[in-house]
């Protein structure tokens, strides 16, 4: 028996052990409906502290009730206790009795009696995110009553599940305690439905969008520094980009059957610039308008088949090799390459640089170095003076001073802007006319010049004699092979050359109509045009004058003559302009 010294509470004289301090809240924790559940701290060192149902728990006399001390004043009110809840317990007289197996708790100035339970029993837990329930199952022990799947159902709805449950699991938990006595943990008995997230806009772009200048580093670790990173083409209707719409999330629910929202996305617009449209069978697919080069800038898609260099072209920009017009301010400095589809100006001068452009050609100053340039032009090809080079031209070439030691080929005409063009040294072919103001030099330098035919055809009949080349050698050998084959008498031998002949009459067909192509474009070297040689200034010896294969050569000095041909000449015929 615990006196009144001992507790040092007022009006109380306890028979059992009170808990306290820590332990105290340890059972207060573990209560669950009012009531502590034995399975929740059987193994722990508290499972001794249970008080049998009978036990004298302490005698209690009201102040009312205790008229002797009725007039005592107690200083010190925090030692004032008070019975919480007399439902658990029997009273007789002023003595208490516990009703049930229990535990005697002081707490917070309440002295309690908490019944313990020996029933089955179950716990809910729901995930952080509300997203997943479990439920943990314990057997009954003394004795106690089995839980049954109603008294799960109902602690489910107790705790607001209100979404389908799986209740296979929870039969299956059940009938595992109820056959081992064994407590179940961890049995998932309702999921939630995660929210589809969506997806922001995005656009895919279908080019380098983060191009830097620099050399290119090849696949061998050589740096090349003539290559440098500057530019990207595109041909009109290549697809440059795709864009990719918002797609909206959807929402989803948790275990509580709550609305769960995917985040918000953010809408990103479509892409603007110039020059690129909407594809009519694919709307989100982005194509260009035009043939030219591409970049991205602040997000918006540029287009343009016009690029401007505002310097030279050298080490800091590398070959320009792309699509569309190119216009550069300054100079081509030797070993760097322009490449563009359609136009290219150039404000100063050309050295040993190739040039390729499927437009015209301006160069503003002269095309010159040691024979490593080469211009080839779609339309014509405009420049201030030409050493040493060579251009083609499917147009004319147009040039202002002198021309020396260069090769020119023009499908049109080749002339003086001026009149102040001079020819010295090297050759010229145009399938028009060649108007110049001089022809060759003092010093008798072989100076070539040739008028009547387009220059391609030289290269058609190059390509059209090495296929003869070839072809003979294999006409040849089926030949031999027929001979070898009708010299043997067995069966096999004789169908053999018969496969043989028929291939070999089927390539001479073919050899025979590719020699008559070649002689067409041979008449057109031959036969007499109307082109004309035009010189109004002096010619000098040296100088070979060639229009349609009849030859000219100079051996005394001229001036001021028209050379042509004519179908009832033979020569070529000479008039004075």
């Amino acid at each position: 028996m615990i006196g009144l010294n001992k507790e040092n509470i007022p009006y109380f004289t306890f028979y059992s052990t009170p808990i306290k301090g820590d332990s105290a809240v340890s059972f207060l924790n573990k209560i669950e409906d009012g009531r502590l559940y034995y399975l929740k701290f059987k193994n722990s060192n508290l499972d001794d502290s249970i008080i049998q149902e009978g036990t004298k728990l302490f005698n209690y006399i009201s102040p009312l009730e205790d008229l002797e001390n009725l007039n005592q004043e107690i200083s010190d009110k925090s030692l004032i206790h008070n019975i919480e809840d007399l439902n658990t317990i029997n009273r007789e007289q002023n003595d208490y009795f516990a009703k049930t197996d229990g535990v005697l708790i002081i707490y917070n100035q309440l002295v309690k009696f908490i019944p313990v339970c020996y029933d089955g029993f179950c716990e809910i837990g729901i995930s952080e995110d509300k997203n997943i329930a479990t439920l943990n199952i314990y057997p009954s022990t003394k004795n106690g009553k089995q839980i049954t799947e109603d008294d799960i159902l109902k602690k489910i709805r107790k705790n607001n599940i209100n979404i389908s449950l799986i209740l296979p699991e929870i039969k299956n938990a059940l009938r595992s305690v109820s056959q081992t006595n064994i407590p179940y943990y961890k049995v998932v008995i309702a999921k939630g439905k995660e929210p589809k997230l969506g997806k922001e806009a995005w656009v895919e772009y279908l080019f380098n969008t983060s191009k830097k200048l620099g050399p290119v580093i090849e696949e061998n670790g050589h740096i090349d520094f003539y290559k440098v990173n500057s530019l990207e083409s595109v041909t009109k209707n290549q697809k440059i980009a795709i864009f990719h719409p918002m797609v909206e999330g959807k929402d989803g629910f948790n275990v509580f059957g709550e609305k769960v929202s995917p985040p918000k996305l953010k809408d990103t617009k479509p892409p603007i610039g110039q020059n690129y449209y909407y594809s009519e069978t694919k709307p989100n697919h982005i194509l260009s308008k035009i043939d030219g080069y591409i970049t991205l800038v602040a997000g918006n898609i540029v287009i343009t088949n016009l690029y401007n260099i505002r310097g030279d072209v050298d080490f800091h920009t590398g070959h320009i090799i792309t699509k569309g017009s190119l216009n550069v301010i300054g100079n081509v400095k030797s070993g760097f390459n322009l490449n563009m589809s359609e136009n290219i100006k150039i404000g100063g001068y050309v050295k040993d640089s190739i040039i390729n452009a499927g437009g015209t050609v301006f160069v503003g100053g002269g095309f010159s170095g040691t024979g490593g340039g080469k211009i080839v032009s779609g339309g014509d090809v405009n420049v201030r003076y030409i050493r040493n080079q060579v251009i083609y031209s499917r147009g004319s070439i147009l040039v202002h001073k002198e021309v020396v030691e260069a090769k020119l080929f023009a499908k049109n005409d080749i002339k003086s802007q001026s009149n102040d063009m001079l020819i010295i040294g090297g050759s010229a072919l145009a399938g028009g006319d060649i108007s110049v103001n001089q022809l060759g030099n003092e010093y008798g330098m072989k100076t070539i010049i040739e008028a009547g035919y387009d220059y391609d055809i030289l290269s058609k009949i190059k390509e059209l004699n090495d296929i003869f080349e070839l072809q003979n050698k294999e006409l040849t050998e089926l030949k031999s092979k027929i001979e070898f084959s009708l010299a043997n008498a067995n069966i096999r031998s004789q169908r053999l050359a018969k496969a043989n002949l028929i291939n070999y009459q089927t390539k001479k067909k073919n050899y025979n109509l590719l020699y008559n192509d070649k002689n067409l474009l041979q008449n057109n070297i031959t036969n007499p045009s109307k082109s004309k040689i035009i010189v109004s200034g002096k010619i000098y010896p040296g100088v070979e004058i060639i229009i349609n294969s009849r030859h000219l050569e100079i051996t005394e000095l001229m001036s001021a003559k028209i050379f042509s041909v004519s179908p009832d000449e033979e020569n070529i015929i000479i008039t004075n302009k």
